[in-house]
């Protein structure tokens, strides 16, 4: 008012007044993550396909991708004000016990990794995700926010990356997804932190004050079939049933749509390793002459034989997710109509299960984010193949990419798995109160590049 009233009486334009500050609550179910990118600067942070200098200003590989020379940044400081040391960088990363690396060695103002092995990967799958933290102090980093309360983060106004256009982030533990959202519609939080179940997000898009962004995480579920129990130890019965399996309707009703029907070799088409467009399995005719040429007869009640037993089998679910439960229920109907018998057995934990027939199985991000996820995926199936080898061994990060082609079509051939979906990340936030939203492929919009612009040498 003051400023209005002299700007009415005097010949000068009052000075144009400063957005004011954005404060936001968000929704967690448990605690707020201590290892926030928001609160920790990583060497180099994955943009897209990129890999963008943060506190290193580059990434020199030598000896096959066996040395890593890291050029630090000049001028940047820890929360307190006092200053990142390459001696600091090399504690840190010593401390986060990555097997891979034989040492770390500060040298100036740069660092230098040298790995046991090479790989061209180490950049994106371990420099991008690995948190710098002071030595002897797990709370204190350079990132764009400082943990200010076990529940706070306010914006470091010294960031080297620019200003936080967040002033402070508060997390309030809300553990129901229902109550989450209630509190979301009320305004009492701004952002719901975890990933939205999908038969909630058409309607929030519905309204006025609610934003939902979208896109893929790069995790997926697979139908995963006991390859040392007959007769799922033959690559050719595997096939066979996955041609009964409708994962386009899997996306739309056990999903509501928000999804991308799975490929038969996995990999998303959206993955750094290159995924490989093939066309689906799904043909029931096709399923049922090939099951007759198996020698698979009808028996009572419709169920075929195979080899003097009936093609009656188990499939084993983690219980508490309706969205398992719908869609483990659609491949029990379709499989019926080909011939074969499904009974649906909800588990507290499929990891732990090794007496199963078929299991749904979710696979998080990292599985298709490097050849070394994917590798430990495929070994957890039982899948065996040369190429595996040099996906995690060659020191040519093209002929990783090329290795995880074969194996996609090697997959897809032998089917010792069947990939039904890659679920969209689905998240909620007010768009009253905060705009500014970046997605990331394989991350949540809690990341750093929804709070800063980045504008780095």
């Amino acid at each position: 008012m003051l400023v209005a009233a002299l700007a009415a009486c005097g010949s000068e334009e009052a000075a144009p007044q400063a957005d004011p500050p954005v404060h936001l609550t968000i929704a967690v179910s448990a605690g707020f993550p201590k290892n926030s990118e928001l609160i920790f600067d990583s060497l180099v942070m994955a943009k897209g396909d990129d890999v963008l200098p943060l506190l290193a200003t580059a990434v020199a590989a030598e000896s096959n991708n066996r040395i890593f020379s890291l050029p630090l940044r000049k001028g940047v400081t820890w929360h307190d004000g006092k200053p990142l040391t390459a001696d600091d960088v090399a504690a840190s990363l010593r401390r986060a016990g990555v097997q891979q690396i034989q040492s770390v060695v500060p040298n100036g103002d740069s660092v230098t990794v040298n790995l046991k092995a090479p790989d061209p990967e180490f950049p994106r799958r371990v420099l991008a995700r690995t948190p710098i933290m002071r030595p002897g102090d797990a709370k204190t980093g350079t990132g764009p926010y400082k943990l200010t309360a076990p529940d706070t983060l306010t914006a470091n106004a010294s960031y080297f990356g620019g200003k936080p256009q967040v002033a402070t982030i508060k997390a309030t533990v809300i553990p129901q997804a229902a109550a989450q959202l209630a509190a979301l519609r009320g305004g009492k939080v701004h952002l719901i932190a975890g990933a939205l179940p999908a038969r909630y997000v058409e309607e929030l898009r519905k309204q006025d004050q609610i934003g939902v962004a979208q896109g893929t995480e790069f995790g997926a579920t697979t139908l995963t079939f006991n390859t040392a129990r007959p007769p799922f130890d033959r690559p050719e019965v595997r096939r066979a049933v996955a041609r009964g399996v409708d994962v386009e309707e899997l996306v739309n009703t056990a999903l509501y749509g928000q999804g991308t029907p799975g490929s038969p070799g996995f990999v998303h088409i959206e993955s750094p390793l290159q995924g490989m467009p093939q066309p689906l399995l799904f043909d029931p005719e096709q399923g049922r002459r090939e099951l007759d040429s198996l020698g698979a007869k009808a028996g009572p009640g419709g169920v075929r034989v195979l080899e003097g037993k009936a093609m009656r089998y188990r499939l084993i679910i983690d219980s508490g997710s309706s969205e398992r439960l719908r869609a483990a229920e659609l491949i029990r109907d379709k499989l019926h109509d080909i011939g074969i018998a499904v009974e649906v057995k909800p588990v507290a934990d499929v990891r732990k299960i090794s007496a199963y027939d078929m299991a749904l199985r979710e696979w998080p991000a990292p599985v298709q984010l490097s050849g070394a996820g994917l590798s430990w995926m495929l070994n957890t199936a039982g899948f065996e193949s040369p190429a595996l080898r040099t996906l995690t061994t060659s020191p040519v990060l093209q002929t990783r990419i090329d290795a995880a082609g074969t194996l996609q079509n090697q997959i897809a051939q032998q089917v010792p798995f069947l990939t039904l979906y890659y679920p969209y990340g689905s998240y909620a936030f007010r768009k009253d109160v905060y705009d500014g939203w970046r997605w990331q492929n394989g991350a949540t919009l809690l990341n750093r590049l929804s709070f800063v612009e980045y504008e780095l040498d």
